[in-house]
């Protein structure tokens, strides 16, 4: 699955393309990227020239309630982004169970921990992100390890983990000008 909150259509195209190297018996989710309608039909048109117009689904935006039942569904969620302060789409998934694979930028650099609960990609050709999603898609192993990771590495940036840094933060400023 990739999802997307800010919509740019190059992201889109990268997993896109991606998308057109695996398997055709994968069926690929672009939940929530575009919310113009004419910026549907040029991708729907990609995936046609692409030759995966059949297996690829697109659907607008949802409640979080059911943004949360896509990610637990998912296989992987794919987050090819160029630039990201920090990466809630990718914490999200995680927080649901699910391994991502992400551009290695910004804040996603921190979310994702590589290898454990999902995979950083240092480019956006459209093989190498192939590639990766092929290993978690394919490697039964590999995925249980990463969606195991997901939920750990997800904990790190809950409310109460959250807190409890501000907390400790606060208290050691407070120390230091005493």
């Amino acid at each position: 699955m990739y999802t997307q909150i800010f919509d740019p259509v190059a992201q889109s195209i990268a997993a896109s393309a991606a998308f057109a190297l695996l398997p055709l018996a994968t069926l690929f989710v672009l939940l929530g990227v575009l919310r113009l309608q004419a910026r549907w039909a040029a991708l729907a048109a990609l995936a046609g020239e692409l030759g995966v117009a059949d297996v690829v689904r697109f659907v607008p935006p949802v409640e979080q309630g059911e943004l949360a039942r896509w990610y637990a569904a998912a296989t992987v969620v794919a987050v090819p982004s160029y630039n990201e302060s920090f990466g809630l789409v990718a914490a999200e998934a995680q927080a649901c169970g699910t391994p991502v694979v992400a551009a290695a930028v910004g804040g996603l650099t921190t979310v994702v921990r590589d290898g454990h609960s999902g995979l950083l990609i240092d480019t956006h050709r459209p093989a190498d992100w192939a590639n990766a999603l092929r290993r978690v898609v394919t490697d039964d192993d590999l995925r249980a390890r990463l969606a195991a990771g997901a939920l750990v590495q997800a904990e790190q940036f809950s409310w109460e983990a959250t807190a409890d840094a501000t907390a400790a933060g606060k208290k050691s400023q407070l120390r230091q000008s005493s």
